[in-house]
């Protein structure tokens, strides 16, 4: 899915840049739909985005390189169609409105929804995908990697590594049980 999106145009650029942005740092979409130009910045030399969590709590998440390029791909394409963005702009903005032709407005979650769907059907993904199943690959590839769980609860947003265990959709091989590691026979 990833490798499959391009970034030439400026519809192509927010696709690429808000699958990239979910599936690179597990925001949730009512999260993602409601950052601001200004939540995109750099501290300490690395590229972040910092938002209003769940719950209230106002977080901050790292971007790898990946991420911050096509996000700031984006913005210069809107750019170049002298769509320039004030501060407290919506980041991530429709391209066109059928409707009311207003452009300065937050996309909606139907719209996340239905490009992430578009997006996995142009590359023969028809299993059920949402902004949420994006959420759940990030965590379930953290801890396939061996991250610690503790590490991976931090950067999920959960108060209690429970409910990031609850994401864990790793196959649990036979090979890999503890009872293999009794040592008493």
């Amino acid at each position: 899915l990833l490798s499959s999106l391009k970034g030439r145009t400026l519809v192509e650029a927010l696709h690429k840049s808000i699958i990239f942005t979910l599936f690179g740092t597990g925001i949730r979409v009512g999260e993602l739909i409601n950052l601001k130009r200004k939540d995109f910045g750099k501290l300490r030399g690395m590229k972040v985005i910092r938002f209003k969590a769940k719950g209230g709590k106002y977080r901050m998440l790292p971007l790898k390189d990946e991420i911050s390029r096509e996000i700031e791909n984006y913005l210069f394409l809107m750019s170049k169609e002298g769509r320039l963005h004030s501060l407290d702009d919506p980041l991530f903005q429709p391209s066109r409105n059928r409707h009311t032709n207003a452009l300065v407005k937050p996309l909606n979650k139907t719209t996340i929804f239905r490009l992430l769907k578009k997006h996995c059907q142009n590359v023969d993904i028809f299993d059920r995908v949402s902004p949420h199943s994006a959420r759940a690959t990030m965590i379930s590839s953290l801890l396939e990697k061996g991250v610690d769980l503790y590490k991976v609860s931090i950067a999920a947003g959960h108060s209690n590594p429970k409910t990031t265990k609850l994401y864990d959709k790793r196959d649990k091989k036979i090979e890999d049980s503890a009872l293999l590691e009794v040592g008493y026979f």
